[in-house]
Order: structure tokens, then C-alpha cells, then sequence
């Protein structure tokens, strides 16, 4: 670790200056997430937010047919900038549609997806879907242009624009705190990113509308694979959240949901900022070589370094932590961590990599893999739920499922990745 933070090179420069601003912004977080669940917040309260997350994913992720991956492709920034206007527009008329829908279904969708514990705060779904497509388009041009700066410094301002959002909301909102903390946290990110891009939107101001048409048909297959297939993975992960809500109730479905918030900081913090580099990097050099296993080999093995003492840690200790830092009330959790660690070990070496699909245009085999996640994970988890009545069983057959999907796109990511297009 020593030898990579002293070597100068364009690649680990941008790590560094990614990996820094995310360690700040989950280093926020996660000081706030003790004190919000100790004195703010029970397990019931982060079960309401669990669901409206859980809610708000699924929609973001066919909300702008997933444009904003292809806007690092185009050669040149004008034809780049209109995939951003194209995914944006798409945003804005998704989080339309889903309003329209939920405020004409609002009782059937409440009674079938069993989301009494929302109430008012289900209106407030679309709003969130906007900022956070809004948030993660404008992140692929940050990473298209390389500022990497920007984008860290961004990341800072989200979290702690969250973090105080909960905390003073929580004085005055009682139930949907936590939701109401998000969405301000969001609406202060995106604002500061509107700030920094307008130079950029005066600059190209002259689209025809054929030309979005003509983006939105040279990039059709991002809808029509990459949607089904991200739409599949987060309602998989996701999966979850609905059925111990249904089955175990919201306490349960708290401590879950809080399990799942803190493993994702050590992911955010080192998996996401090798990925954003490693993006741009293994995208030019399959675009120029014909592979990028050069580039891969090497985020790998950093993956490799920065992951096994976290995971170790995570998974000796997180009763102990659970208890000593949350109390008794969340003593749960901490056995929770121990059946989801090894999943989430997987899933930060393989996530970034698998990026390596969408580069080698394999997004029909990843859709595939996604439809056998889902199929595998509603048979596994509903027949656990219902014959074992055993929230640890649920979570052991959601581990160890993900576990193997990761192992094989490890494999098959780095076939790719040598330019191998079988």
C-alpha cells in the first residue's frame, strides 16, 4: 500500500484523489450512522427507509435507460454531452410517469407491496428518483473529462450535506426523518453539480433533436440490455428488503437494512474509486489494444490488498461493534454482518471488473446471468422464508447465491478482459 500511494502515475494519481474525497465522504457517514442509530433512529424507522430505497433504486435504474454508460464511448465531448441531455430528459419524464402512478394507484400499491409504514413520504419517491438519476449522470461526465477532483469533492459535499440533513431533521420530522435527510442531501449535491456544469451547458447549446434521436438508436442496446439486466440485479438485491419487511417485520428488517448501509462504506470507499478510474482507463485501452487485461490484472490486485483486512475485521469483530456502539437494541445486526461479509468480499473484487462487459459489448450474457439471479434468489429466499421461518437462513441463501454470481464474473470478466470475445 505504501509502494502504490508514493508512485506517481496517472492511473494511481486519480485513485488517490478519488479514493481520498470517498474515504471523507463514507468517513462522514460512517460517524454518523452510530449516532443516528443510537439516539435518533430505531430499527423500525431504518426499516421505512430500507423499503423507500429500496423503492426508489429499482425505479433509478430504468429511469434513464442507463444512457449515462455510454457516455464515456463517444470520441468527442459534443456527441457525449447530448447522451447526457438525452439520459437527463429521460430521468425527468420517469420520475413524471412514476408520480402520475403513484398518486392514481396509491392504495393498490400500498396494499400489495404492503407499505403502510410509508405513508405521505411514498409521494416524495419520484423527487428522489430525479436527484439521484440527475446525480449519477453528471458523474459519468465528471469521469469522461477526468475530474476526478471534482467529482471526490462532490461526494464530500453529498455526505455531509446528508449526514447534517438527518441529524437536524430528526429534531422536527419524526418517522421519516431519515428520508427527508436523503432527499436535501441529494438537492445540495445536485445543485453544486448544476453550478459546475453550466459552463459546459452554454458551451454546447446547439442540438438538433435528430441528433438525441440518433444517440439514443447508436446506443439502443444499454435500454435494452444493460436496463434488464441492472433492473434484475437491484430488484435481486433488493429482494430482501420486501420479504423480511413482509415476513419479519420492520425491526428486522432495520437492523438488515443498517447491516447493509455500513458494508457498503467499505465498498463505496475503495471498490467505486478504483472503478471510476478504472472505467476510463480500460476503455481507451480496449478501444486502442484490443484488451485491457494490463489495467485489470492491476486493479485486481489492489482490490485484492484493500479488501481482505477490511473483511477480516469486519467479520470477527462486528458483534462485538454492534453491541459496544449501537446497544443491546442492535445486537442483531452484528450476526447479520457475519452471513453477509464473505458475499460482500466477493462483491467488492468483482463489481468494478465486471465493468469489463459493457466494454467487450457483452451486455446480452450479462442480462442472462441477471435473470438466473433473480429466478434463483425469489425460489431461495420465499422458500426459506415461509418453510424455515428463519431470518439467518434468508440471509445465508442471499449470501451464499451472490457469492457464486460473483466468482463467475470474476472469471468471465477477466475472458474479456484478454480480448477474448467468446
Amino acid at each position: 500500500m505504501i509502494k502504490f500511494f508514493k508512485t506517481k502515475s496517472d492511473f494511481k494519481r486519480n485513485v488517490i484523489t478519488i479514493f481520498s474525497g470517498t474515504a471523507v465522504a463514507q468517513g462522514i457517514t460512517l460517524a454518523t450512522m452510530p449516532i443516528l442509530a443510537r439516539w435518533f433512529y430505531g430499527p423500525s424507522s431504518f426499516g421505512s427507509y430500507a423499503t423507500f430505497m429500496a423503492i426508489t433504486a429499482v425505479i433509478v435504474n430504468i429511469a434513464s435507460g442507463k444512457y449515462e454508460n455510454a457516455v464515456i464511448l463517444p470520441r468527442t465531448d459534443r456527441k457525449a454531452f447530448i447522451i447526457v441531455r438525452a439520459s437527463m430528459l429521460l430521468s425527468l419524464i420517469s420520475s413524471i410517469v412514476s408520480f402520475v402512478v403513484i398518486v392514481v394507484l396509491n392504495k393498490q400499491i400500498t396494499r400489495v407491496f404492503s407499505l403502510t409504514d410509508l405513508g405521505v413520504w411514498i409521494y416524495f419517491i419520484p423527487l428522489a428518483v430525479l436527484l439521484t438519476s440527475y446525480n449519477q449522470i453528471v458523474a459519468f461526465w465528471y469521469i469522461r473529462i477526468k475530474d476526478f477532483r471534482g467529482l471526490s469533492v462532490n461526494r464530500v459535499l453529498k455526505a455531509g450535506s446528508n449526514a447534517s440533513s438527518n441529524v437536524v431533521v430528526a429534531f422536527f420530522v419524526k418517522g421519516g426523518g431519515l428520508i427527508m435527510g436523503n432527499i436535501l442531501g441529494n438537492a445540495i449535491s445536485s445543485i453544486s453539480m448544476y453550478f459546475k456544469l453550466r459552463p459546459t451547458i452554454n458551451k454546447y447549446t446547439d442540438f438538433k433533436r435528430k441528433e438525441i434521436y440518433m444517440a439514443l438508436f447508436i446506443y439502443r442496446k444499454f435500454p435494452l440490455f444493460i436496463v434488464p439486466s441492472e433492473f434484475l440485479n437491484v430488484l435481486s438485491s433488493q429482494l430482501p428488503v420486501f420479504i423480511i419487511g413482509k415476513y419479519f417485520g420492520n425491526s428486522v428488517l432495520g437492523a438488515f437494512s443498517f447491516v447493509v448501509a455500513t458494508l457498503g462504506i467499505p465498498i463505496t470507499l475503495l471498490s467505486n474509486s478504483l472503478l471510476d478510474v478504472f472505467k476510463e482507463r480500460a476503455t481507451n485501452d480496449y478501444r486502442i489494444k484490443g484488451n485491457c487485461k494490463e489495467i485489470y490484472i492491476k486493479t485486481l490486485k489492489h482490490l485484492l490488498i484493500l479488501s481482505l483486512p477490511v473483511f477480516i475485521t469486519l467479520y470477527l469483530t462486528s458483534p462485538w461493534l454492534c453491541r459496544m456502539l449501537l446497544g443491546e437494541k442492535w445486537s442483531q445486526a452484528g450476526d447479520f454482518v457475519q452471513i453477509l461479509s464473505v458475499m460482500y468480499f466477493f462483491k467488492f473484487i468483482s463489481s468494478p471488473l465486471s465493468y469489463t462487459f459493457i466494454i467487450a459489448d457483452k451486455m446480452k450474457e450479462d442480462f442472462l446471468w441477471h435473470i438466473y439471479i433473480a429466478v434463483s434468489l425469489i425460489i431461495g429466499l420465499l422458500s426459506t422464508s415461509i418453510f424455515f421461518k428463519n431470518v439467518e437462513t434468508v440471509l445465508w441463501v442471499f449470501s451464499i447465491n451472490f457469492s457464486f454470481v460473483y466468482t463467475i464474473y470474476l472469471l468471465r470478466s477477466y475472458s474479456f478482459a484478454k480480448g477474448n470475445s467468446k
